[in-house]
């Protein structure tokens, strides 16, 4: 059934049935639904999931709202408010059977990208195929993720449909990219073993081939390599004609977080898609009202007006009124899941004594409201848990969190096994998936695990979110604080807890010394008070790397009025910057203390923050909320102040691992900036139009990060 039109909100209620493309069948344990498919015809392959079913066993509807997930194409009869939306990426799929490329999906975290495709794009694709194209309703249909292994991904997708071993595949498949093209013709144009073979109508039969979370090939796929082969691989299916007809095997469909387009313009191949990728909008106020009633509505109740009023108010951006006009969306796409979450909790909690067992504001208030669904539930299920199994569960957490070349936590998927392999009671791990799962928290596949969606990780900070972290360079082992304060010591390698300190005040920044021995922990702030009366933190506490108990400063560091309140250390090289006196300190050899070749940064202002370029030849200080580089090789100042006037100015600065990201954070409105460092402005030109004739190419090598050579640049 086709979503509604957002300005023709009625549609009669759907019916409590189940049903299965080919030869599949539907059954139902419990409050579960689980589907076994014999895929033929018109069928899509995904990981089956264990998820909480929209009827129960006695044919009552369990729930109209998804929560943390995202709809898929059995939950068509209740996606509502993404018609224009499902039209225009339908469009771009037309464009694609004429003019062969990928199509792109973007959007921020939380707009619901994947709803839009399963339930939206995909259901409207069954339903009538790709406009002046009707035949397309019978392509099948894989809908994959990158993971860690992305051809290790695709080939056990692959593999569903065509048989065969998927280990092999996918090793013929890095081994040659344009393979895809093959298997993917292999794919449309298949049956499965003991079943009638598919008719193929139109000689140009494709595979429609969906890469869904697609920023997991840059935040959990480690090798370049890979990355610019499977990048190649896609390009290949969706362009490369095949067969005798010659035409692409595949219309191929990326779904990735907006925030990943200046990565993926780094392949050639995805350049000309990122330029024509479809920019997916937050709800307008009309069709988050339309996402809020028809569920109900479309199984024979209501919700309140006073309960859809607090929500569209709840969702809307400060100081724009939700008129619902087109092309001002007037909500914010974070809000998305919370509410969805916070509807699904309501509604499974709800008085049913109402006549109409409808949805009302008290419901809704006694779930916890948007802001408090999520950490209630978490809550709920952690205090379910004994004390070796709550240690368990944030173990668990840290496994499904991976962090970024941009520094953004992301939620990541891990096999069961793997997660046993770490050396955990198998009962206690048991245990602790099940109660979340239960929670809807995470989601359990046949072997995988994962966090429902991300905004687990701020909406439950006190046991998900991490607020330092840090690699010990000596041994590899990691630290991290949390809302606690507590300092941990992990086994990256099986997440094992090796060391944990008691409970202190929260760590706003964690850096080891550059031999490891010691780390350096900086206390976070509660506001940024502190910065406007002309103060900053002071205090900084010192852990022994092995026990994480206190231990004395390396010298140099004894607490005086007059030592260092704010520390950085470059990860290359050891140089250690501090804030001496109101004055930037670098100590190229890591421990200050009145070496000869110190150098110090003339700021001219009292400096709070600081960070290192990985190469530890540019520095980064904040001060007065302003953001400035300085080139260390020079002592001065890179461009000009880098300020952000409207938000309360800049708090927090990093650089990403490879020194191509600059990440800034403004406290007032908890935004994160990601800037491209390659554009900041050129250090080497700067330095031969200083130095002239003068520059010695031996000065040069000592004291110019890698890049362009002496010749090259001067």
């Amino acid at each position: 059934m086709p979503p509604p039109s957002e300005d023709d909100a009625s549609m009669p209620p759907v019916r409590q049935e189940g049903a299965a493309s080919g030869h599949g069948q539907v059954f139902q344990a419990g409050r579960d639904q689980y589907v076994s498919v014999v895929y033929q015809g018109a069928s899509t392959w995904m990981e089956q999931r264990d998820r909480p079913a929209l009827f129960d066993a006695a044919g009552a509807v369990a729930s109209p709202y998804r929560g943390l997930d995202a709809f898929t194409e059995q939950d068509a009869g209740l996606f509502f408010g993404r018609a224009r939306e499902t039209g225009k990426v339908r469009s771009l799929l037309m464009k694609q059977m004429e003019r062969p490329g990928i199509t792109i999906l973007s959007g921020t975290s939380g707009v619901g990208k994947s709803s839009l495709l399963y339930a939206g794009v995909l259901s409207e694709f069954r339903e009538n195929g790709i406009p002046e194209h009707p035949q397309t309703a019978q392509w099948p249909c894989l809908i994959t993720t990158p993971g860690a292994a992305p051809f290790e991904e695709l080939a056990a997708g692959l593999s569903q449909i065509i048989g065969g071993s998927s280990g092999a595949l996918a090793e013929e498949l890095h081994g040659s990219p344009r393979r895809l093209a093959q298997a993917a013709r292999q794919a449309a144009t298949a049956h499965r073993n003991g079943g009638p073979p598919i008719t193929v109508t139109d000689r140009r039969q494709r595979l429609l081939l969906i890469t869904d979370q697609f920023e997991q090939l840059f935040t959990l796929c480690p090798d370049e390599d890979e990355r610019r082969r499977f990048v190649s691989a896609l390009h290949a299916a969706a362009t490369h004609p095949v067969g005798r007809d010659r035409t692409p095997a595949a219309m191929v469909v990326i779904a990735m977080r907006s925030d990943f387009e200046a990565r993926c313009v780094e392949y050639e191949e995805l350049a000309a898609a990122v330029q024509d990728r479809y920019l997916l909008p937050a709800m307008t106020a009309r069709q988050l009202e339309i996402a809020i009633t028809e569920p109900a509505r479309a199984v024979g109740a209501r919700v309140e007006g006073r309960l859809v009023d607090r929500l569209v108010a709840a969702a809307s951006v400060p100081g724009r009124v939700p008129d619902g006009t087109a092309g001002e969306p007037g909500t914010r796409a974070g809000m998305l899941p919370l509410l969805s979450y916070a509807l699904d909790q309501a509604w499974r909690t709800r008085d049913r004594s109402a006549a109409d067992e409808g949805l009302t504001l008290r419901d809704y208030e006694a779930a916890g409201g948007i802001e408090d669904a999520v950490a209630t539930s978490a809550e709920r299920a952690y205090a379910r848990l004994g004390p070796a199994q709550q240690e368990l569960s944030r173990r668990v957490f840290l496994r499904l969190t991976a962090i970024g070349d941009d520094g953004v936590p992301t939620a990541d998927r891990v096999s069961r096994s793997e997660l046993a392999r770490s050396g955990v009671d198998a009962d206690d791990l048991g245990v602790v998936l099940e109660v979340f799962a239960r929670e809807r928290l995470i989601t359990l596949g046949a072997d995988s695990v994962a966090i429902s969606h991300e905004v687990l990780l701020t909406a439950w900070p006190a046991k998900t979110a991490l607020t330092a972290s840090a690699f010990n360079p000596r041994t590899g082992a990691l630290a991290t604080s949390d809302e606690d304060g507590v300092v941990r010591l992990w086994d990256p390698g099986t997440y094992r807890l090796l060391k944990e300190s008691g409970k202190g005040a929260g760590f706003g920044r964690l850096t080891f010394t550059a031999d490891g021995t010691s780390i350096i922990a900086v206390a976070r702030r509660s506001d940024d008070s502190g910065e406007r009366r002309g103060s900053v933190p002071t205090t900084v506490r010192f852990l022994s790397s092995d026990t994480l108990r206190p231990t004395r400063p390396p010298p140099g560091f004894a607490r005086t009025p007059g030592s260092p309140s704010v520390a950085a250390i470059a990860a290359r090289t050891g140089s250690l910057a501090t804030v001496q006196d109101g004055h930037v300190v670098v100590d190229p050899r890591g421990t200050p203390g009145g070496a000869g070749n110190r150098i110090t940064v003339p700021t001219g202002e009292l400096v709070s923050r600081l960070a290192f370029h990985p190469d530890g030849r540019v520095l980064a200080t904040i001060g007065g909320g302003r953001l400035r580089l300085w080139d260390l090789a020079t002592r001065r100042q890179i461009g000009t102040d880098i300020v952000e006037k409207s938000n309360g100015g800049i708090t927090s600065v990093a650089f990403s691992p490879d020194g191509r990201s600059l990440l800034t954070w403004t406290g007032l409105t908890d935004e994160l900036t990601v800037r491209d460092a390659g554009h900041l402005p050129d250090v080497h030109a700067d330095l031969c139009d200083q130095v002239g004739a003068s520059f010695t190419r031996r000065w040069w090598s000592e004291h110019v990060p890698a890049g362009p050579g002496y010749r090259a640049a001067c």
